[in-house]
């Protein structure tokens, strides 16, 4: 009896850190694409400032 009772804590206490895991990688995902969209935009303004500084500037 006693091992059954062991192994069915150990099993239950696996899964939840399974699901805790889920849970930071799901967090990792979404920061890690945001991060990546603000990236970009960055890059889309920077190069709109250096055509349009190209354009004023006098040759």
């Amino acid at each position: 009896m006693e091992s059954t009772k062991q192994q069915k804590e150990g099993n239950s206490g696996g899964s939840m850190g399974s699901k805790s895991k889920m849970n930071l990688m799901k967090f990792y995902k979404i920061n890690k694409k945001e991060a990546k969209q603000k990236l970009n935009k960055q890059k889309k303004e920077n190069a709109l400032d250096i055509i349009s500084k190209s354009i004023t500037k006098p040759f």
